[in-house]
């Protein structure tokens, strides 16, 4: 059987714009020494918000199904002193109909990450 009659490249007409806005694009020269509220907000313009997951370096700490969130900031959160890297992912639905669309087995991720440095108090 020639599979090459049946092969399809399917490519979405609508590709969902994710935007994340954080008090972060705000801050300049920070140095996390004490306890800052991190506060996000995700939108997707033409599909669904799933949830966010933000990972300091690579281990969770924070999941949230809502797309405005807030979480604290502080060095109990790290190890060591020094950079440390906050990635947040952004799991959405692109609403483009596609069959993973329709059987509720699409996600899509979009991702951003900052890398601020920690101070930790001597004990």
């Amino acid at each position: 059987m020639d599979m090459s009659e049946y092969e399809v490249e399917i490519t979405p007409e609508i590709v969902p714009q994710v935007t994340i806005e954080t008090n972060m694009d705000e801050l300049d020269s920070l140095v996390i020494s004490d306890s800052m509220i991190f506060s996000y907000t995700i939108s997707v313009d033409t599909g669904m918000f799933y949830f966010s997951e933000l990972y300091m370096d690579k281990t969770i700490f924070f999941s949230s199904d809502t797309a405005v969130s807030n979480v604290w900031l502080h060095p109990g959160l790290v190890d060591t002193t020094g950079d440390h890297t906050i990635t947040l992912l952004a799991y959405y639905k692109s609403l483009t109909g596609t069959l993973a669309d329709r059987l509720n087995a699409e996600f899509r991720v979009a991702d951003t990450a900052w890398t601020l440095p920690f101070l930790k108090s001597e004990q």
